[in-house]
Protein backbone atom coordinates (compact mmCIF):
# COMPACT_ATOMS: atom_id res chain seq x y z
CA UNK A 1 0.00 0.00 0.00
CA UNK A 2 1.49 3.47 -0.61
CA UNK A 3 0.84 6.96 0.77
CA UNK A 4 -0.30 9.94 -1.03
CA UNK A 5 1.20 12.69 0.48
CA UNK A 6 -1.35 14.80 -0.56
CA UNK A 7 -3.68 12.98 1.80
CA UNK A 8 -1.70 13.47 4.57
CA UNK A 9 -2.63 16.29 7.11
CA UNK A 10 -0.24 19.08 7.29
CA UNK A 11 0.59 20.23 10.89
CA UNK A 12 3.17 22.74 11.81
CA UNK A 13 5.61 22.84 14.65
CA UNK A 14 3.67 25.01 16.46
CA UNK A 15 0.39 23.34 16.36
CA UNK A 16 1.69 20.12 17.10
CA UNK A 17 3.69 21.98 20.32
CA UNK A 18 0.65 23.18 21.15
CA UNK A 19 -1.18 19.63 20.56
CA UNK A 20 1.34 17.94 22.90
CA UNK A 21 0.88 20.49 25.44
CA UNK A 22 -2.71 20.21 25.92
CA UNK A 23 -2.22 16.46 25.62
CA UNK A 24 -0.10 17.05 28.93
CA UNK A 25 -1.74 19.45 30.77
CA UNK A 26 -3.89 19.15 33.83
CA UNK A 27 -7.24 20.79 32.81
CA UNK A 28 -9.98 22.36 35.91
CA UNK A 29 -12.99 23.14 34.01
CA UNK A 30 -15.01 20.69 31.60
CA UNK A 31 -14.00 22.97 28.48
CA UNK A 32 -10.43 22.05 29.44
CA UNK A 33 -10.93 18.06 30.10
CA UNK A 34 -12.76 18.23 26.10
CA UNK A 35 -9.66 20.77 24.73
CA UNK A 36 -7.47 18.04 25.94
CA UNK A 37 -9.54 14.77 25.02
CA UNK A 38 -9.32 16.40 21.20
CA UNK A 39 -5.91 17.06 21.51
CA UNK A 40 -5.32 13.29 22.73
CA UNK A 41 -7.36 12.10 20.01
CA UNK A 42 -5.79 14.56 17.30
CA UNK A 43 -2.53 13.32 18.45
CA UNK A 44 -3.42 9.33 18.27
CA UNK A 45 -5.29 9.95 14.36
CA UNK A 46 -1.99 11.99 13.18
CA UNK A 47 0.21 9.01 14.99
CA UNK A 48 -1.77 6.23 13.09
CA UNK A 49 -1.51 7.92 9.42
CA UNK A 50 0.52 6.25 6.87
CA UNK A 51 0.74 2.84 8.74
CA UNK A 52 -0.77 0.04 7.33
CA UNK A 53 -2.91 -2.68 9.31
CA UNK A 54 -2.89 -6.74 8.80
CA UNK A 55 -5.52 -7.74 6.51
CA UNK A 56 -8.74 -9.20 8.61
CA UNK A 57 -8.87 -12.89 7.81
CA UNK A 58 -12.52 -14.10 6.44
CA UNK A 59 -14.78 -15.08 9.41
CA UNK A 60 -12.07 -14.11 12.21
CA UNK A 61 -13.56 -13.74 15.67
CA UNK A 62 -11.54 -13.51 18.80
CA UNK A 63 -12.63 -16.15 20.43
CA UNK A 64 -13.22 -18.99 17.89
CA UNK A 65 -14.91 -22.36 18.87
CA UNK A 66 -16.91 -20.51 21.93
CA UNK A 67 -20.38 -19.21 22.47
CA UNK A 68 -19.39 -16.10 21.73
CA UNK A 69 -18.82 -16.71 18.11
CA UNK A 70 -22.04 -18.28 17.96
CA UNK A 71 -23.99 -15.26 19.25
CA UNK A 72 -22.11 -13.08 17.31
CA UNK A 73 -22.50 -14.86 14.11
CA UNK A 74 -26.11 -12.84 13.81
CA UNK A 75 -24.85 -9.17 14.23
CA UNK A 76 -21.47 -9.85 11.95
CA UNK A 77 -23.76 -10.95 9.41
CA UNK A 78 -25.77 -8.15 9.74
CA UNK A 79 -23.38 -5.59 10.25
CA UNK A 80 -19.73 -6.52 8.67
CA UNK A 81 -17.68 -3.41 9.92
CA UNK A 82 -18.42 -3.98 13.47
CA UNK A 83 -16.26 -6.88 12.76
CA UNK A 84 -13.36 -5.26 10.83
CA UNK A 85 -14.08 -1.95 13.35
CA UNK A 86 -12.98 -5.22 16.34
CA UNK A 87 -9.88 -6.30 14.07
CA UNK A 88 -8.77 -3.04 14.06
CA UNK A 89 -8.78 -1.97 17.46
CA UNK A 90 -6.91 -5.29 18.64
CA UNK A 91 -4.94 -4.92 16.16
CA UNK A 92 -3.31 -1.46 14.86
Amino acid sequence: MTENPENRAHVDPDTLAELHRLARSRPRSGRGQTAKLGAIRTLERLGREGKTTLPMPDGWHPQPGTEWEELDRVHFERHPEARERWWRNLHP
